[in-house]
């Protein structure tokens, strides 16, 4: 490279010696600065595989990402930015929401921004634009409410088979001199799209049967410049209020009765699920639950879910919310609002079996709203004697005139001693599967770098557009994003694209700060921050698993090896779900309490097959790793469910000790993976500088390590061609 050379120069050129370069590196061969000008713009995109769920890529066939083995582990966290933590899995946006609102630092989704910030981190696919054919165009409207419109595509436009789209209902007029997604109108709209997208993309809610399946979401274009989001959700048959109706009684056969009850059942258990992780749902009634063809079952052959979270409906909802005297500061608590969802579940089963789904009229001068509710049940001559007696107990729970005397939804509400039940009970344990629709990439591929590097062009106009009227309202992980998408959509981005990277490293985004100084230098730019705040930020990286950093003038070698070290002890790159388990941990690091745990429990800690082998080699604690191989006979070539071996996992975590007394006692480093076919000669690079060529060299000579073991990129079928990943759980 000739002197004056800028990085945006070579970048392509230079990117299939990345590697080299860094290995050349970590040698001392190269000091940072010769390494940086030539690898300059890819420190960004690969820093930007950092993964909300802190997943560290396998693939190295492609050479723009080289260091995201290395970069992918420092987690999504803002080191400084309230609630921070460093010791997240999965980053689940609802979670994140629980956290700020109960620190009482949230704020409302009310900026592109903001929105785009969390679908980044859920992984849903998208976003999928209707531009060349606007919903007007290609789908019919099938409903109407408050806060969407929904539509059904033609049959003769492809690629959203199965799904309906709902666009958020927001005014097309816009404020003079404002772009459409900065006007007030479109930003407040886009808080009735928070709740529903953070809460449908909940792993434990996706995998629910009695929730709605939420596949993709995008933007309509009613007009050209006019993006208004939009979520591509599952297809029902119909709103449970329409499933009911006199015309549609053939659609239940000869069981009617059976039928009612199991969707009452799957109405209970959906708001259980979303009740478990404290969310209200705030409008239940049939209209917000749909009815899809089960074909599983025949003795269940519909299912109910829940859908369309929102503002209570007048007539559905608790008579006791619209009286605001009695809700003084020191008489509510949130809990309250869970028994407001009681009242109107108590409603919606009510009219499922006495008004075909039509609202029901309980208000009464001579009896209580519970008393007329059971005069209508004992009206429907119909019914069962059992189920009315059940309705009965449950309504009385439910309808309670107090609403802390109400229950909260539970599927035993409901139970029977009879056959419907039993077929209901068996076909809700099994879950549900996400289904995957064509065109879709799976949540798991579709996050964090993977999401940025996808987003269309329209949507980062909308973004920059927003930064110059308001940088305060921007994220710092969207900043990030921004920045890498940028570099793909312009010939010269250097300018904004060190803007960005500044202000997200000022907001706290970890990946910002751990590429910061190496950018800035690449470019011959001179920091904002100072060589003590660079410093600790470089550390912090570093103890996150970047271990790539080179010492220099304000980091001591000595410095970095503590912070690498801090990453080793807590396990490294190893991927055992053991490592979430605090009772294992507290085992595998003690000699005492390891006898202890295998008295008392079976040699595997997880449910991938690792042992307290495996777990002890993970966090380097050598005496126990001793004791399990001499006292208490563990098999040195103790292999998991991968066909990971405790040395392969002491490689994984980069400890000396282990892997040099494994070694002595006869352990092979020849075994590959089952699935990556990784190999121990893959993880040199977590080792101290000082031992890899000595590892390296013993592990070929004595313990057959094979010089030419290649990984295999395994890509999944809904992965949008992303490399498979693996995560790293302590992180």
């Amino acid at each position: 490279m000739e002197d004056g050379e800028f990085a945006s120069d070579l970048l392509d050129e230079a990117s299939g010696d990345l590697l080299n370069d860094a290995l050349n590196a970590l040698e001392g061969d190269q000091s940072p600065s010769d390494m940086l000008p030539e690898a300059g713009e890819d420190l960004l995109n690969d820093a930007l595989n950092v993964m909300e769920d802190n997943l560290v890529e396998l693939s190295l066939s492609n050479n723009d990402d080289l260091l995201d083995d290395a970069m992918g582990v420092l987690g999504d966290d803002c080191e400084d930015a309230p609630g921070a933590h460093s010791n997240s899995t999965l980053v689940d946006p609802l979670e994140e929401r629980v956290t700020s609102i109960r620190n009482g630092e949230h704020q409302y989704m009310s900026t592109v921004s903001q929105f785009t910030s969390i679908l980044a981190k859920t992984g849903i696919h998208g976003p999928r634009h209707l531009r060349q054919y606007n919903l007007k165009t290609r789908a019919v409207k099938i409903g109407n409410g408050a806060q969407f419109t929904v539509f059904r595509e033609y049959s003769d436009f492809s690629g959203n088979e199965g799904l309906v789209i709902k666009r958020v209902n927001v005014p097309l007029s816009r404020e003079e001199g404002v772009s459409f997604a900065s006007g007030e109108d479109y930003r407040l709209q886009l808080r009735t799209l928070e709740l529903e997208v953070r809460s449908l993309c909940n792993p434990m809610l996706r995998n629910h049967r009695n929730i709605v399946q939420l596949a993709a979401w995008g933007y309509d274009y009613p007009l050209p410049d006019t993006p208004v989001p939009v979520l591509f959700v599952e297809s029902a048959l119909t709103t449970l209020t329409d499933f009911l109706k006199v015309e549609n009684q053939d659609l239940m056969g000869d069981s009617p009765m059976d039928i009612k009850y199991h969707l009452a059942l799957d109405v209970v258990a959906g708001i259980e699920a979303l009740h478990s992780l404290n969310i209200v749902h705030g409008d239940i009634k049939p209209d917000n639950v749909l009815v899809f063809k089960d074909t599983q079952n025949e003795k269940v052959p519909f299912c109910g879910k829940i859908s369309d979270f929102g503002v209570g409906t007048p007539g559905w909802v608790d008579p006791e919310i619209q009286d605001a005297s009695r809700w003084t500061k020191n008489n509510f608590k949130p809990e309250i609002m869970l028994r407001f969802d009681s009242y109107s579940l108590g409603l919606t089963i009510l009219s499922m079996f006495i008004k075909q789904g039509e609202m029901v009229n309980l208000d009464s001068d001579e009896e209580s709203r519970v008393d007329v509710a059971i005069s209508l049940l004992r009206e429907e001559e119909s019914m069962p004697s059992d189920l009315r007696m059940q309705l009965t107990r449950t309504l009385r729970s439910l309808l309670a005139e107090d609403p802390w005397a109400r229950a909260l939804p539970n599927p035993n509400l409901l139970k029977l001693d009879n056959l419907a039940y039993a077929s209901w009970l068996s076909m809700s344990q099994t879950g549900r599967r996400a289904t995957r629709y064509v065109g879709t990439t799976d949540q798991m591929y579709n996050k964090g770098a993977n999401f940025w590097r996808r987003l269309d062009k329209s949507v980062i106009t909308e973004l920059e557009e927003q930064y110059r009227i308001s940088k305060n309202s921007f994220e710092s992980d969207a900043l990030f994003g921004l920045a890498q998408s940028i570099t793909r959509l312009r010939a010269s981005y250097v300018d904004p694209l060190l803007e960005y990277v500044t202000e997200s490293a000022r907001g706290g985004y970890s990946p910002a700060r751990a590429v910061y100084a190496q950018l800035m230098h690449a470019h011959r730019r001179k920091p904002e921050f100072s060589d003590k705040t660079l410093a600790k930020w470089t550390l912090q990286a570093v103890s996150g698993g970047y271990l790539f950093a080179k010492s220099s003038a304000a980091i001591a070698r000595n410095e970095l090896e503590v912070a690498k070290q801090k990453f080793r002890d807590a396990g490294g790159f190893a991927t055992g779900p053991f490592l979430q388990k605090q009772n294992v941990l507290e085992a595998a690091r003690d000699a005492q309490k390891a006898i202890a745990w295998l008295k008392d429990n079976k040699r595997m800690v997880d449910n991938k097959g690792n042992t307290l082998l495996h777990a002890a080699a993970a966090v380097g604690a050598l005496e126990v790793v001793r004791g399990l191989v001499e006292d208490a006979k563990f098999p040195i070539e103790t292999q998991n469910d991968n066909l990971e071996t405790a040395l392969y996992t002491a490689f994984q975590a980069g400890h000396v000790s282990v892997i040099d007394y494994m070694l002595d006692k006869g352990a092979k480093a020849s075994v590959a993976t089952k699935q990556e076919k990784l190999t121990a000669l893959h993880w040199l690079f977590t080792l101290p500088e000082d031992c890899i060529r000595r590892i390296a060299t013993r592990i070929v000579q004595d313990a057959g390590a094979l010089l030419d073991a290649q990984m295999v990129t395994a890509v999944a079928e809904f992965s949008g061609g992303a490399p498979q990943r693996m995560q790293t759980p302590h992180l």
